[in-house]
């Protein structure tokens, strides 16, 4: 028993001895979809009606679920429900390549609200919605007697990126792809679940950008800078690297996407290498847009192999961001 709960015992010793009780969990039917092994919870009788609140507990004692049912056995979920997930406490480790700097950073634990929506008889019914550890919102989703029906939005970093409707857990009629500034950039027509036509607006729209390019065999380039580049230890990895193509065509604001520290493919000493060879590459041909150069962020992810006497690297999948 948790301090937490000892002190609410102690202090309505009365009340939770009459209305509430706290029990190992017992099997739950799927409206309660988010129970899982190693968790307790209070049940408490509310004196406003016939329902029953539910408040589950993770081992750590971190709130997983709020709702209430309509019975005694908790097989009817009933009203709002709310469903948390817990992030454990990890370390974050950054790299600045171009100052040859480390930096570690203490992630706290968190425990963020994960889902919100409602039941009526022990159905999903209205709109429920699913958010990420930054309270950003991922998905919106309306549900009719437990199945989609209407509005869908799906969000990338709090930006609606798709919009559509269901009918009967299908897609059906206009679903949009959005970018980051809300413009249509892709159109699909659903019938039953089917798409019958699709309307492609960002190909005219940016058919007039040319991306940048090099002059040169890049790969070859960073192999031949790499061929005498020993490393401490022996391996291979995949990694990504993110690089912008300025309007000189030089390469600069190097970075490798983030990773936790329990990630394998983590090697400072083989990544330093790497953004090294790139930030001394000749430059690019750079972008052009509208017959003016721009600055362009490019995204590579390379399959590399390395050991004491040499780097080597090949290209998996280029793509522009």
């Amino acid at each position: 028993m948790t301090n937490r709960f000892l002190l609410l015992f102690w202090l309505f010793p009365v009340f939770l001895s009459a209305q509430s009780r706290i029990e190992p969990l017992p099997p739950f039917g799927s409206t309660l979809d988010s129970i899982r092994k190693n968790t307790h919870f209070v049940i408490e009788k509310l004196a406003s009606s016939s329902a029953w609140m539910v408040h589950e507990y993770d081992a750590q004692d971190s709130i997983m679920t709020i709702g209430t049912f309509l019975d005694e056995k908790l097989t009817i979920a009933s009203g709002r429900f709310k469903y948390y997930n817990y992030s454990p406490p990890h370390i974050q480790i950054t790299y600045d390549y171009v100052t040859h700097k480390t930096d570690s950073v203490i992630v706290p634990a968190k425990n963020f609200l994960s889902k919100v929506g409602y039941y009526v008889n022990g159905e999903k019914t209205g709109i429920w919605t699913t958010f990420n550890a930054s309270k950003e919102k991922l998905f919106v989703e309306t549900l009719e007697h437990g199945k989609m029906n209407g509005l869908y939005e799906s969000y990338n970093h709090g930006i609606v990126s798709v919009r559509g409707n269901y009918v009967d857990d299908m897609r059906e009629g206009e679903w949009h792809i959005l970018s980051g500034k809300g413009d249509t950039m892709l159109t699909e027509i659903y019938k039953k679940n089917k798409v019958i036509k699709k309307i492609d607006f960002i190909k005219n729209k940016y058919s007039h950008v040319t991306n940048p390019r090099s002059k040169y065999d890049f790969i070859r380039y960073l192999n031949a800078q790499l061929s005498k580049k020993g490393i401490s230890q022996s391996g291979t990895k995949k990694s990504f690297y993110n690089i912008t193509i300025d309007t000189a065509g030089r390469i600069i604001e190097p970075s490798v996407i983030t990773r936790n520290i329990v990630d394998e493919d983590i090697n400072f000493e083989v990544d330093k290498a790497i953004i090294d060879a790139m930030l001394n590459a000749p430059r690019w041909v750079p972008a052009e847009q509208d017959k003016k150069k721009v600055a362009i962020r490019i995204t590579v992810q390379l399959d590399i192999e390395f050991n004491k006497r040499s780097v080597s690297v090949s290209l998996v999948n280029p793509s522009n961001n």
